[in-house]
């Protein structure tokens, strides 16, 4: 058969199928299917780097934190527990000082809890910076008068509340030159000197820092005659303020029975002092017999003694240097107390104070001295 030229070419092909041992073709639905699970990969990276990066990263951290108040150690102390609160980890995990989710008001609450034994706070504030610095802001209260309480010594607010011990300063003699205080010997290198506040020595069960040990009132009362005493009563010098103690008591208790063996004793007592007087040789074993029974009815008897009373916080006693004291009461205001002193020590009392030993100003209608 020849070849034409004009006759058209024609070409046939097969579909040849192809087997490989090793990779298999995916169907499209497997391939749909392998792409879909990649993206949910990339998705999960993207999210753990992310959130590594808003948790665990310095970009949101608290890098800077500023403690601000009037003393220094109580600075340190705050700054310690502030520190301490920032390291902490939240269910172990979360770190605390994330500002995301840093509270200002819970760190608050915290600080202010964590010092509460040791420093007497009038008012703390936290101050977030987002995202780097946390600022802390704290008052102190102020010390107005001393409490003495077993011979140790308590700086106490207008509150009432005990701020610290109070340590009396201290005069440091470096220079043999330079005078004493008064009180103080040549000789010595330290001396305390007398408290700056006014003292009041009180009988108080327990003191504990930043917690009330007195009423307001008190405190009141006695920063008003620390004022207007001395203006109003030059000739006198205020040596310190106490509280009133209530005076214990102390009861015997008797039972019934007792009462009879007394009764029984008594008998025996005049029985026997009847036989005395007529026979003297009964006297030893009369006498004998009447001490073996009452030594045996004291022992019966239950002595019972009542705890001594606290003390009135709403009166107290100034105490003068040369003179009685003076009962005053905060119900009543301090002025016109001290009106009915000035009228009882230059109208009733004309012979002066040293012969007293207290005046009694507690009663408005009345003044009482002895």
């Amino acid at each position: 058969m020849s070849y034409q030229a004009s006759q058209p070419r024609r070409f046939v092909t097969r579909n040849l199928e192809y087997h490989n041992p090793y990779f298999q073709r995916e169907s499209p639905e497997q391939k749909n299917h392998r792409h879909k699970r990649l993206r949910y990969w990339i998705v999960a990276v993207v999210i753990i780097a992310v959130a590594y990066i808003v948790v665990y990263s310095s970009i949101f951290r608290v890098s800077e934190l500023d403690v601000t108040g009037p003393n220094t150690a109580h600075s340190g102390l705050l700054q310690q527990e502030a520190d301490e609160y920032l390291s902490s980890r939240i269910w172990g995990v979360l770190p605390q000082d994330n500002s995301l989710w840093l509270s200002a008001d819970v760190m608050e609450s915290a600080l202010i809890e964590a010092a509460a034994d040791t420093v007497a706070l009038e008012s703390l504030v936290v101050v977030k910076d987002f995202p780097k610095k946390i600022t802390v802001e704290y008052i102190e209260r102020t010390a107005k008068i001393i409490v003495m309480n077993e011979e140790r010594l308590f700086s106490v607010d207008s509150q009432g509340v005990v701020i610290s011990e109070y340590a009396p300063p201290v005069f440091v003699n470096n220079d043999e030159n330079v005078p004493a205080p008064d009180g103080a010997s040549t000789d010595t290198q330290q001396d305390n000197t007398e408290p700056e506040y006014p003292v009041l020595v009180a009988d108080i069960e327990e003191v504990l820092i930043a917690h009330q040990v007195v009423p307001p009132a008190l405190v009141q009362a006695i920063i008003d005659l620390e004022d207007r005493f001395p203006s109003r009563f030059s000739e006198f010098s205020i040596d310190q303020y106490s509280t009133i103690d209530r005076p214990c008591e102390e009861f015997v208790l008797e039972d019934e029975t007792v009462d009879e063996e007394n009764n029984e004793n008594n008998s025996l007592n005049s029985n026997s002092e009847t036989t005395n007087a007529n026979v003297n040789t009964n006297l030893n074993i009369n006498t004998n017999s009447t001490k073996n029974i009452n030594s045996a009815n004291t022992n019966t008897q239950e002595r019972i003694v009542v705890p001594c009373p606290e003390p009135i916080l709403n009166e107290f006693a100034l105490r003068l240097k040369e003179g009685p004291e003076i009962y005053f009461s905060t119900d009543a205001a301090i002025e016109i107390q001290l009106n009915s002193l000035y009228l009882t020590i230059n109208e009733t009392i004309k012979n002066g104070l040293s012969g007293l030993e207290y005046i009694d100003l507690r009663y408005l209608n009345r003044v009482y001295y002895k």
